[in-house]
């Protein structure tokens, strides 16, 4: 089935996991960790980011979500979230953070009125766009009941869709084998 989310709403359901980074050190350690200058982000906006290896090489490439000055939501593609928190968790030593996978499901929303659907039992919810079409990542412990008016996606059944929608997927396997991101990545993180 070829559906095209330029012109109708489809869903991806479990391609994004949450880590919370909690703590009153948590802006000065993520600061010292990420690529993205988290002081420049106000409560409740988001910024794309880069985890690095000391030698330099990308270790991940997520958003992450200044919540409040002591929490921070890193949303990362599925099978990720594990490294971001091996990464994470390895370098906090004297510092009062807490960093823990959330435990929540993931819904993503892409095409016209991505924005605008309704769903209950939601705890984290980010909205932005890729290649023109609305893309709504959406987070909650409950949400694989929820329902929305749409048909299913898969990353096998619709590769070609998912590796130009779904940017984050698509070059974090490309980016394992980079010693620097494609220059259009690093204007995002």
């Amino acid at each position: 089935m070829t559906i095209d989310v330029r012109t109708t709403l489809a869903v991806i359901a479990g391609q994004r996991q949450a880590v919370i980074a909690e703590g009153p050190d948590a802006l000065k350690f993520l600061q010292g960790q990420l690529s993205q200058d988290l002081d420049a982000l106000a409560p409740g906006e988001a910024g794309w980011s880069l985890l690095l290896h000391p030698q330099g090489k990308i270790s991940a490439w997520f958003r992450i979500t200044r919540v409040t000055d002591d929490r921070f939501v890193i949303d990362v593609d599925a099978g990720w979230a594990d490294e971001v928190l091996t990464r994470l968790n390895r370098f906090k030593l004297r510092t009062d953070i807490d960093i823990s996978l959330a435990p929540w499901e993931s819904l993503t929303i892409v095409g016209p009125g991505a924005d605008e659907s309704q769903l209950g039992g939601v705890e984290h919810d980010m909205i932005t766009s890729w290649a023109g079409v609305a893309v709504r990542d959406v987070f909650g412990p409950a949400l694989g009941g929820a329902s929305v008016d749409a048909p299913e996606l898969s990353l096998s059944s619709s590769p070609r869709c998912v590796s130009k929608l779904v940017c984050p997927r698509w070059a974090a396997s490309l980016m394992s084998q980079l010693f620097l991101p494609p220059l259009a990545l690093l204007s995002r993180a």
